[in-house]
């Protein structure tokens, strides 16, 4: 890929998101399924109040869980690891 993709990619990824959500929100807006007696104005608060933690937290998780597995060989011989124990020493 061409280096100015990349050096852009942060903000493609958070347009692209920024568009489908706001193209899906309109959507619920103008055809709704069903009607909702809470209304979007309560869901949605509530509805990203999960969404927000849960990516910080996924964000935080994965790079630890990776480096924790992979030096795992280093901590006991006898444990599984992402390495094989003869190159790590």
């Amino acid at each position: 890929m061409p280096d100015s993709i990349l050096s852009h990619e942060p903000v493609i990824r958070l347009a692209a998101f920024a568009g489908i959500l706001t193209g899906m929100a309109a959507w619920g807006l103008l055809a709704p399924r069903r009607d909702f007696p809470a209304g979007c104005l309560r869901r949605w608060p509530n509805n990203y109040s999960i969404v927000v933690p849960d990516t910080l937290l996924v964000r935080l998780a994965f790079p630890l869980t990776a480096v924790g597995l992979l030096l795992q060989p280093f901590r006991s011989p006898q444990a599984p690891g992402a390495l094989p124990h003869e190159e790590c020493r």
